[in-house]
């Protein structure tokens, strides 16, 4: 974005890019912290694209902030951006997948030394990794457990929602239409509560997408983010 944008996630958020872009280059935390924010946005907005090239070029969050949160949450969002990204079929679904397996053992590691920030992700960790495996009757089990544990559990309210639209996905990629639709319900209403205004916006263009194919929906989505759709 250009200098003061006020394009953001959260209504009343606003960031300069040029001015942290400056800091970054001046501090380790503060480069981590932006690397971040950019892949928890490219992420959240299912731009997997953006978030390989995120990766590709972010400094190593893990080693310059080991144990700190920001790591754990890096961590966390390199491991779904490896696994969906891994799921292509593409000359780099190699390096992906290897990527994600290093990622799923950090967070593993992180959860039995008794890490509290990452108990609650790994049903989602589970899920996608089966997915990635293509182990569907797996897959469905655990996306079946993280939905039951996104209903019931205290934890972030964002990652509740990124785990429901990822359970929302999965059962309209096996035509299950009813619980792929009361999960993506559950993620719109998570993400109002939130506060993220463009995504609820971004999600209320699709939301009548989820009878057709999951190969032309996506096509769908774009078609009507530019005004094209009929």
């Amino acid at each position: 974005g250009s200098r003061g944008a006020k394009n953001s996630l959260l209504v009343g958020e606003v960031m300069d890019v040029e001015e942290m872009d400056a800091a970054a280059s001046k501090s380790a935390m503060v480069s981590c912290s932006l690397a971040l924010s950019r892949l928890e946005l490219a992420v959240i907005f299912d731009d997997f694209d953006l978030a390989g090239e995120i990766l590709s070029e972010a400094p190593d969050v893990l080693k310059l902030r080991p144990g700190h949160f920001s790591g754990c949450r890096f961590t966390f969002y390199e491991y779904l951006t490896s696994v969906k990204l891994a799921r292509r079929g593409s000359k780099k679904s190699a390096c992906w997948s290897k990527r994600a397996n290093a990622a799923m053992k950090q967070i593993e590691m992180w959860v039995k030394e008794g890490n509290v920030n990452c108990n609650h992700l790994l049903p989602l960790v589970a899920a996608e990794y089966a997915l990635m495996k293509g182990k569907k009757k797996l897959a469905r089990k655990n996306f079946n457990r993280v939905v039951n544990e996104a209903e019931s559990g205290s934890y972030y309210l964002q990652d509740k929602a990124i785990s429901l639209e990822c359970a929302a996905n999965f059962y309209h990629m096996e035509g299950d239409i009813d619980k792929a639709f009361s999960s993506h319900e559950k993620c719109r209403n998570l993400w109002s509560e939130y506060g993220a205004a463009a995504k609820v916006k971004a999600m209320d263009v699709y939301s009548g997408y989820w009878s057709i194919p999951e190969t032309s929906y996506h096509s769908k989505i774009d078609d009507s983010l530019r005004g094209d759709a009929g």
